[in-house]
């Protein structure tokens, strides 16, 4: 028999985690990816007028691109 079927682990000290706890985190990466994707988007627009693409055109182009 293996082992680590006939052992049960000990909670650790993450197991206690509340409700509160968790919609903080979660509010808290939903922040962060709001920012990178504003940062994105900007990287994005500045890249289209540095190779002097309108922005619809560029939009026109992401998908064939993969991004």
């Amino acid at each position: 028999m293996s082992r680590g079927l006939a052992d049960t682990p000990e909670p650790g000290p993450e197991a206690n985690i509340t409700n509160e706890e968790t919609e903080e985190a979660i509010q808290e990466l939903f922040s962060m990816v709001s920012f990178l994707f504003a940062k994105v988007d900007a990287v994005e627009k500045i890249l289209g007028h540095a190779i002097e693409l309108p922005e619809s055109e560029a939009a026109d182009r992401k998908p064939l691109k993969g991004l």
